[in-house]
């Protein structure tokens, strides 16, 4: 015996000896046969108890349980007055009582879809508008005045209610049997009796069809059923050769895919011929919010997401550019350059750096250079006025490009050491002459020949 039955199972004596007069547990589990309960401190039990069945009980319900004949009832619900009204808060005069969607005892007040008041003797209801129980009192086109016996009534025009009294177009008198009515002439509801012009074909045999009796117009035969015996559940029926009517039960030959989502469509599976399959892919996804972007998630094909935009940040001023503010991608503000060029300077000018500090230059004026430099070879401006070569193999001018003049102030020295040559005017180079102080003028003469100078 659980602790609860044994608490159900005590006596009226034990009942009052032990101060109580009833016993009060919390729902545990509602099933169709009844609920399950626990008494406070117990574990519970499993068993499923009858209830008053014009309660409505909840899990977590604080209810009042009786014993009687050996078994035990949930008698009422504990709690604050009106908590289980079955009848909802609310409404407005003269609303009604409506299910509110397809749970049991959902309901909701709601307004009465029932006859709108006004109205005057005579009139009928009719639609207001295309909104579900729009309607409204008119007064309804009614039967004309007038007519006579026997006439019927038509249509006047093509507005709504257009009618009036009009004479029917009889049948005709007379007939034979098995006549049928024709136009007669181009008059409406011009008509006559008359046999039937393209009667069908006698004979034929019971499950025949009328079929095509060459080209001429009307002309029918009773044929044999043209569609095939056999065929099973699902087949078609396909051309089976090239004449005409031949047919035969066949599969689809080119089947929807099974499978498949709500939303999917088909989309190619490869080039070959009705290969498709269910996806969802090229299409634009659902949600996303006002001013996003679709954007690649992947390097797939349709692969999209919406996305907030990775645009230009706020504020900045002007003449400020963009740069990365940290390493994330899409990261950057707005900034001064740092390195703007100074204002100043003159055409012709320069930048220097003014010291070693980054960015820390100022406009002036070319430096001279003291040396020019070709590859391994330099002539360097002394600051004594000398030009000095960096090797003994620098030449002024060639045999091809000569200097066109050469102004000397003051003594020359040609060639450094023995064996230099000297040559002017284009002639041949020379090495150095050696003359005696009693050389004669022919002597002279012919020494500045071999130089040129003469």
């Amino acid at each position: 015996m659980t602790d609860l039955e044994e608490k159900l199972n005590l006596t009226e004596d034990e009942i009052d000896s032990s101060g109580t007069d009833i016993v009060l547990a919390t729902v545990t589990g509602i099933t169709e046969n009844g609920v399950q309960i626990v008494l406070d401190g117990d574990e519970g039990s499993e068993k499923e108890y009858k209830v008053n069945a014009m309660q409505m009980f909840a899990v977590n319900d604080r209810v009042k349980v009786h014993r009687n004949s050996g078994t035990y009832l949930i008698e009422y619900v504990i709690g604050a007055p009106m908590a289980r009204y079955p009848i909802p808060s609310g409404g407005s005069d003269g609303q009604v009582l409506m299910k509110n969607g397809s749970n049991d005892y959902s309901i909701q007040w709601g307004d009465a879809h029932g006859i709108p008041s006004g109205g005057s003797q005579g009139q009928a209801l009719v639609k207001s508008s295309n909104n579900n129980y729009a309607v409204e009192w008119a007064t309804v086109t009614g039967v004309p005045s007038g007519g006579t016996t026997g006439q019927v009534l038509a249509k006047s025009s093509d507005s709504n209610y257009a009618l009036q009294w009009a004479d029917t177009h009889y049948i005709p008198a007379s007939g034979d049997d098995g006549q049928v009515l024709t136009k007669d002439g181009a008059t409406d509801y011009a008509v006559k009796w008359a046999a039937v012009p393209h009667e069908l074909p006698t004979a034929g045999n019971d499950g025949e069809f009328l079929v095509k009796d060459g080209s001429s117009n009307y002309s029918v035969k009773w044929a044999s059923n043209p569609i095939p015996a056999g065929g099973s559940d699902g087949q078609v029926l396909t051309k089976d050769g090239t004449n005409d009517f031949a047919v035969k039960w066949a599969n689809v030959p080119h089947e929807l895919p099974s499978g498949g989502t709500q939303g999917q469509v088909l989309l190619k599976s490869s080039n070959n011929d009705y290969a498709v399959e269910w996806a969802t892919k090229g299409f634009v996804p659902t949600g996303g919010a006002q001013g996003q972007v679709l954007a690649k998630t992947s390097a797939q094909n349709y692969e999209l997401t919406w996305s907030t935009i990775k645009g230009l940040p706020s504020g900045g001023s002007s003449g400020q550019f963009l740069k990365k503010s940290s390493g994330t991608d899409y990261a950057v503000e707005w900034a001064t350059l740092p390195n703007d060029l100074p204002t100043g300077g003159t055409q012709g000018q320069v930048l220097k750096k003014t010291s070693s500090t980054n960015y820390a230059v100022e406009w002036g004026n070319a430096p001279s250079p003291s040396a020019l430099t070709n590859g391994s070879y330099t002539v360097t401006c002394a600051s004594n006025g000398f030009l000095y070569p960096s090797s003994g193999n620098i030449c002024l001018g060639s045999s091809s490009y000569r200097w066109n003049g050469c102004y000397i102030g003051g003594a020359m020295n040609f060639g450094t050491s023995y064996g230099s040559t000297l040559g002017f005017f284009g002639t041949t180079p020379q090495s150095k002459q050696s003359v005696s102080s009693s050389a004669t003028l022919a002597t002279l003469i012919q020494a500045l020949n071999k130089y040129g100078l003469v």
